[in-house]
């Protein structure tokens, strides 16, 4: 390993928590036996990388992405994490490794069962990567990376030192899911039409025939009122299809999506969170 110690990976208590599960499966029993729904937590699952916030965001608060949002017909939730925020390329702890391992993991979790899969991000490729290879029925990506190649130009190894440390392994061959999606008609992949990275995301799988949902806008990550998320999990796959190779203005799809009485409320609180925010800082330069 020659580059300096990065948090994310090297940090003691991040290796320690590396020996835990990291994952995490909640049964509804309301629901027949019949869907299960894997939920993958992106590289935003604590931030910045530091102690503390490590500290409380995974040790002590134990969280995942998507805990309280899920498609509700599922039987099976599976709320997943990768601790070292590097796609899920050591899988997620001492025992499940590794891709492959990884995904016997997955396989066996999900026997028997119709899958959905989904995340954002980072979470967005594991959903598309390991979705398509269980054969899952439903993949729901928002702005999910396609390829992780431009990274090697763009990134460094202190931000991401397991991309790094596996570029001339076996293990390249995960660096582009063109080759691994084997129903472009399962994925359903949210994206945003103004941020570049996105974009250019897009443009490496346009080809391919996956249901493409465009938003006119630079937001990475979920590309519409996070208010509309609840509902959008819940649609049936025409209804996702409808949806698809059409571009959509976010207000106006949250509006649609969820209803005014809904996302009116949504935009007063990011309003007023807006406001406080410039409030303090206003307050904090006044009394510097």
């Amino acid at each position: 390993m020659n580059r300096p110690e990065v948090f994310q990976v090297d940090h003691p208590l991040v290796r320690q928590a590396y020996r835990g599960d990291n994952h995490k499966i909640v049964l509804d029993p309301s629901r027949p036996k019949e869907i299960c729904a894997l939920y993958f937590s992106s590289n935003n699952i604590y931030f910045p990388n530091e102690e503390s916030v490590f500290r409380n965001r995974i040790v002590e608060a134990d969280a995942y992405e998507w805990y309280r949002t899920r498609v509700r017909a599922a039987h099976k939730h599976i709320f997943l994490r990768d601790i070292f925020k590097q796609w899920y390329l050591t899988g997620l702890n001492e025992r499940v490794s590794s891709p492959e391992s990884f995904l016997e993991f997955l396989r066996a979790q999900t026997e028997g069962y119709r899958i959905v899969a989904l995340g954002s991000s980072a979470g967005g490729y594991a959903a598309v990567l390991y979705g398509s290879l269980l054969g899952a029925e439903r993949i729901l990506s928002f702005n999910g990376q396609m390829e992780l190649d431009s990274l090697l130009e763009s990134s460094v190894p202190e931000i991401n030192p397991v991309l790094f440390d596996l570029k001339d392994t076996e293990l390249r061959k995960y660096y582009d899911l063109r080759g691994f999606i084997r129903d472009p008609s399962a994925v359903y992949y949210f994206h945003s039409m103004h941020s570049q990275w996105d974009r250019d995301q897009a443009t490496h799988v346009a080809d391919l025939g996956l249901n493409a949902i465009g938003f006119r806008t630079g937001h990475h990550g979920i590309p519409f009122l996070k208010s509309s998320l609840d509902d959008v999990l819940q649609l049936e796959p025409a209804r996702l299809r409808e949806l698809a190779g059409s571009d959509h203005w976010p207000l106006l799809f949250s509006a649609r999506t969820t209803g005014l009485r809904k996302t009116l409320p949504f935009l007063a609180g990011l309003a007023w969170t807006q406001l406080r925010k410039r409030f303090a800082r206003g307050a904090g330069r006044r009394g510097a």
